[in-house]
């Protein structure tokens, strides 16, 4: 970067330095990331500003977003690790449930000595080792990035979705009206937490753990009625409360069928096992949310929110990856890895935000759809030398 600092016209008039002037020695830049600007929010300030300049230029509305995560792989050896014990404390969710006293649960994780903020991810149909996740949500009619947030490897996508919403909402003042999530998103907590910021959600449903040949019935395949506190099996026989068992600290409810009920049902040998004498179904706090969130599926608008999320969410994922220095990181901590994504996302922002600003008038739809036309590239380079230069500093 020093060299090509020496030799370009343009650069040395971004950095505001005569011909003869003298270059920064390497050092000094390197110096400069990582020790002026540590325990500061200077990149989160400048990606917040760019964005602020991407909705100035009228290509971002903020009313559909889509979130997703995708993993970066730490600078950490995956056979150099240990076991530690954690103590998990609840999160707020139950608090707001009115849930109180959960006890603390205790959990044993893998973790490297030289990065122990890197996580051991374990995922299916993704490479095992030390990761962290860079979780991004992104208005989904743009493809402008609104926000970036990491964490280890071995965190849920779900564990840190509605806190995101609440920055985009309350800090960034977005008016989103709709999110579209995949199936890593499918909880309790999220579907209630969007649904209290006023945001529809259009999830893809979690199919873990049910095996798709198998014709047992399923708990989704009985009828909740809240108006009488019970169940109504495919047979219109009730399953009603019996008692409220406590689960990894959660109280949850239960309902069951009556043993007469059930002795000459037709559905009796695809309903339950051969041991147990009547079905029994779990029920735990606030699942009406998330049956009401699943009732979207299907529908026009669902199929809609979720195909453009796949585009845009994952298309910026690939962007990042093969061209913004996202693949990988040498950095070590949450801390640094987010300055490392941060940067990747001001990057493709950057680009979006040029395109954008060499449109001709256009309604703000038209021009937020097709600032996010994956032909910009050549355009990009060949009009902003400068941008290019900061994408290098990115890099």
């Amino acid at each position: 970067m020093e060299e090509e600092i020496k030799y370009n016209i343009a650069y040395r008039w971004y950095l505001g330095l005569d011909f003869d002037g003298k270059v920064p020695d390497h050092s000094t830049i390197s110096q400069n990331r990582r020790r002026r600007f540590r325990g500061h929010e200077v990149f989160r300030e400048i990606f917040e500003r760019i964005v602020l300049e991407c909705v100035k230029a009228g290509l971002v509305r903020g009313e559909n977003v889509g979130m997703d995560s995708t993993h970066i792989k730490a600078n950490a050896d995956n056979h150099n690790q240990e076991w530690v014990e954690l103590i998990r404390t609840p999160r707020a969710f139950w608090d707001d449930l009115g849930v109180a006293e959960l006890p603390a649960e205790s959990t044993v994780k893998s973790k490297n000595p030289c990065d122990p903020e890197a996580g051991y991810m374990n995922r299916t149909g993704k490479p095992k080792g030390f990761h962290y996740l860079n979780h991004q949500c992104s208005d989904t009619d743009s493809g402008v990035i609104l926000d970036v947030f990491v964490t280890g490897g071995d965190v849920s996508d779900c564990e840190c979705c509605v806190e995101r919403f609440e920055y985009l909402k309350n800090k960034m003042r977005f008016p989103v009206k709709t999110a579209g999530l995949d199936s890593g998103y499918d909880t309790i907590a999220v579907h209630f937490g969007l649904t209290r910021l006023g945001v529809t959600a259009y999830i893809s449903p979690c199919e873990r753990g049910i095996r798709k040949e198998s014709d047992r019935l399923s708990a989704a395949q009985f009828q909740w009625k809240p108006e009488e506190d019970c169940y109504e099996c495919p047979n219109h026989k009730k399953l009603t409360y019996r008692a409220t068992w406590i689960c990894a600290g959660i109280p949850t409810r239960n309902y069951g069928a009556s043993a007469e009920d059930c002795k000459g049902c037709p559905y009796r040998e695809k309903c339950f096992t051969e041991k147990a004498k009547s079905k029994r179904i779990v029920r735990k706090p606030c699942q009406e949310f998330k049956e009401a969130g699943r009732e979207r599926k299907g529908t026009e608008t669902y199929k809609r929110t979720l195909r453009r999320r796949s585009v845009v969410c994952e298309g910026n994922f690939g962007l990042q990856k093969r061209c913004h220095n996202l693949r990988f990181t040498r950095k070590r901590g949450v801390e640094n890895v987010l300055e490392q994504c941060l940067l990747s996302a001001s990057a493709l922002n950057l680009k979006r935000l040029v395109k954008g600003l060499h449109l001709p008038d256009v309604p703000g739809e038209t021009r937020a759809r097709n600032v996010s036309h994956p032909g910009f590239l050549t355009l990009f380079r060949r009009k902003s030398p400068l941008i290019g230069f900061l994408l290098r500093v990115t890099a």
